[in-house]
């Protein structure tokens, strides 16, 4: 007979992926990530109501002649950054503080595992783009801090919640020992 999972389990699973994913893609060549941001924001790109070029501030040409080539920033390069570095950690980030509080709950030592974690994976990942790791990659300080602000806000909306729900549960667990006469 199948044994039944409990969910914390897949909770957990989630999390490792995220994170195996995360790190398998920093170890990739740039021009292989490259073509991958290139065909994610070109869908984005193509849904309706989306203004490539306001949302990049210019076109390319316009950036290009405006602020010099080396400071153009293209739409591409704004997707990337949203959807490869803030979106994912974000989504890391809540995957994580679900997987402490599961396993662990809502300790003291939570508050120092949790953005350690994310702040380890960040770091890792970044540290993965050197030219020992792979080629046509760099790595990039300002990564680890949008990596790290994006996994924050996705650990931080968990604690919020959890923090909201255990105010909750204890003034209507103090509730109920006032009806039953302090028992």
């Amino acid at each position: 007979m199948l044994k039944k999972i409990k969910p914390g389990y897949y909770v957990l699973a989630i999390f490792i992926a995220l994170t195996l994913l995360i790190l398998a893609e920093s170890l990739l060549p740039g021009d292989v990530s490259a073509a991958q941001s290139g065909s994610v924001s070109g869908a984005i790109g193509n849904l309706p109501g989306i203004d490539k070029d306001g949302i990049a501030g210019g076109t390319e040409e316009e950036l290009g002649d405006k602020y010099g080539e080396a400071f153009a920033v293209n739409f591409n390069y704004i997707i990337r950054k949203i959807f490869g570095h803030f979106i994912l950690f974000a989504a890391l980030g809540v995957f994580a503080a679900l997987t402490f509080y599961i396993f662990r709950g809502a300790s003291a030592h939570n508050l120092w595992a949790v953005p350690l974690t994310g702040l380890g994976i960040a770091g890792l990942s970044e540290i993965f783009q050197l030219p020992f790791f792979t080629s046509g990659r760099v790595a990039n300080i300002d990564d680890v801090i949008l990596d790290f602000i994006g996994y924050a806000t996705g650990a931080g909306i968990v604690a919020l919640i959890v923090f909201i729900r255990n105010k909750k549960h204890k003034k209507t667990a103090s509730v109920d020992d006032a009806d039953r006469g302090g028992c």
